[in-house]
């Protein structure tokens, strides 16, 4: 059995095809050090995605420098969510800014080597 927070712990009982099988009781020891959090554990989601979808406006209303401008604000926040470079590539590849499109799609890439669209996205830039 597994629970957060516990010790996993198993059992074994012999169990009879006829009749009434024993009851097995199990208890779970609490860990003594519970492992440490994920990057994003005490992220708050909602407000992660208020920005997004704001960061996401200014690009659509045609505010490319606002857009990167939020995005990059999001990425100082939260480090960890590398896909916004995926987002700042293309926002500077719009900008014809080539150079700092490539340097946000290496990001990802580094961040990510299985990347396809940052590897696609290298690919078409660097033609």
């Amino acid at each position: 059995m597994k629970a957060p927070g516990f010790q996993p712990s198993r059992r074994t009982l012999t169990t009879r095809t006829q009749g009434v099988n024993p009851q097995l009781d199990f208890e779970l020891q609490a860990v003594a050090e519970p492992a440490p959090l994920g990057p994003l554990a005490n992220l708050d989601t909602q407000a992660l995605q208020q920005q997004l979808t704001a960061a996401a406006e200014l690009d659509n209303a045609g505010k490319l420098d606002e857009a990167i401008a939020r995005y990059r604000e999001i990425l100082t926040r939260v480090p960890t969510l590398t896909s916004v470079h995926l987002q700042l590539g293309a926002l500077f590849e719009r900008k014809a800014d080539t150079d700092a499109a490539v340097a946000e799609c290496e990001a990802a890439l580094k961040a990510d080597p299985a990347n396809a669209k940052a590897r696609a996205a290298l690919d078409r830039l660097r033609r």
